[in-house]
């Protein structure tokens, strides 16, 4: 029996490792041994190349090299970036979406427990928020506002930029995981105090992310005992994974050079398909990130849906790699107004640096054959768990 040959349309949970961040990370490898911090050639030839990376991922984002710090991912970064905004400044008050990603709302919970006061703002059908909405909880206080760039299950952008403008004494930080790399993003326009992006997003290795922090942002490093990036994070660099960051920061650079929308029109033909079939519906509404899609079939329960999918070769999302388990609807699609049964009907597919119009067309055939058998098997229960997007 033949092997379907893969199609991975999973990129908003990590995108497949470009040639190039391999490569980088070998020479890396292959440059010594050492430490980065050292004072020694080994660890000064070291340091060149990390140096080199911050350049990279720096000009990916319109940021400048000083402003970046590298941590293990964007989980990490959002973390030291609301935490050290919080630390740095009089403000006791956070405001989050239900756009907000999982370990985000985590951080406002644990946050609330330690007397932060903790306001969170909803969201509509298709994942946006308001930004008349996000200004009416942040009030006259000092306050730290965290959003994302782009939501993770809709691919919704958000107003982050309208919420700096509105808001000039607020510390935003910016979530911005599903955005870089899909559309151009500068951080010094975004005029968030910090933003927070992973390079296993882009096709670099996981493991690595970073935090951007503005030169004029009230933030400081919420663990006092940090000496690594300039004292803003503690922990030796893994400079070979900065190398690989850095080479998928360029390839991403270079493909938003040329291109205005690098995933966009390509899912126009499953926009397409979900349009012409009964019963079915793009829950995405722009505007949203290129290359993100999130679709109903009703009465199609959505992992029986990905189940068959994955048996086809094809690879797509009902919920997170960061979580597993039991399932219940997204949170950001119950708290814009939809029914516990709907989410749970819901695939997201989200194209890439891999992906290509063939893809596309194979994902097409096979939902015209699987829907139809999908929609007969026994929905799964709304109130059994839940699964999340990442």
């Amino acid at each position: 029996m033949t092997t379907p040959r893969e199609i991975y349309l999973d990129h908003a949970a990590s995108a497949p490792l470009r040639p190039a961040a391999r490569e980088a990370m070998l020479r890396a490898f292959a440059a010594g041994p050492g430490n980065a911090g050292s004072a020694h050639a080994a660890g000064r030839r070291l340091r060149r190349l990390l140096e080199n990376a911050r350049e990279a991922v720096a000009e990916l984002v319109a940021a400048r090299p000083a402003q970046v710090v590298f941590t293990s991912g964007t989980t990490e970064s959002n973390r030291l970036g609301v935490r050290g905004l919080l630390r740095a400044s009089p403000a006791r008050h956070l405001v989050v979406t239900d756009a907000s990603h999982d370990g985000l709302r985590a951080l406002a919970a644990a946050l609330a427990a330690e007397g932060v006061a903790v306001e969170g703002v909803t969201v509509g059908a298709a994942g946006h928020v308001r930004c008349a909405d996000v200004v009416a909880a942040a009030g006259d206080d000092p306050v730290v506002v965290a959003l994302p760039v782009a939501e993770s299950v809709t691919g919704a952008l958000q107003p982050v930029g309208a919420v700096t403008r509105a808001l000039p004494r607020a510390h935003v930080h910016a979530d911005a995981a599903q955005a870089v790399g899909r559309s151009a993003l500068s951080f010094a326009a975004l005029g968030a105090a910090t933003m927070s992006f992973s390079a296993h997003k882009i096709g670099g290795p996981q493991g690595i992310g970073a935090l951007l922090v503005r030169d004029d942002a009230v933030w400081s490093a919420p663990d006092g005992a940090a000496t690594q990036e300039r004292g803003r994070r503690a922990g030796t660099e893994a400079v070979a994974l900065a190398c690989g960051f850095a080479a998928a920061a360029s390839v991403a650079a270079s493909a938003l050079a040329t291109l205005a929308a690098p995933c966009g029109d390509l899912l126009d033909p499953l926009r397409a398909f979900v349009a012409q079939t009964t019963g079915a519906e793009t829950v995405t509404r722009k505007p949203a990130a290129p290359g993100i899609l999130l679709i109903r079939f009703a009465g199609c329960p959505g992992d029986a849906l990905a189940a068959a999918l994955d048996a086809t070769g094809i690879r797509v999302s009902t919920g997170t790699a960061c979580a597993s388990g039991a399932r219940l609807p997204p949170h950001v699609l119950t708290a814009g107004g939809r029914s516990p049964r709907e989410p749970a009907e819901c695939v997201r597919v989200s194209a890439g640096w891999t992906s290509s119009p063939d893809d596309v067309a194979r994902l097409v055939a096979a939902l015209r054959a699987i829907v139809p058998r999908a929609r007969s098997a026994r929905a799964p229960s709304p109130t059994a768990g839940e699964k999340k997007f990442t």
